[in-house]
């Protein structure tokens, strides 16, 4: 089945431009930018970009033909 991603929110990251991802309408993981804070605290100058995705589900989803 499909992955979703729709609009989320996450303490450590940047308002607006975080999203959750969805698989079956389960929640499976997030991604987005980091917190404009959190680079200021840890004095990065430019924009970071991570995620979190569940292992398990990468490995059941299939590469459409």
């Amino acid at each position: 089945s499909a992955f979703t991603i729709k609009a989320g929110s996450h303490s450590a990251l940047h308002p607006g431009q975080t999203a959750d991802i969805y698989r079956d309408n389960e929640w499976q993981g997030v991604i987005g930018a980091l917190h404009p804070s959190l680079l200021q605290q840890l004095d990065i100058p430019q924009a970071v970009y991570l995620f979190e995705v569940r292992l398990s589900s990468l490995l059941k989803a299939r590469i459409p033909a």
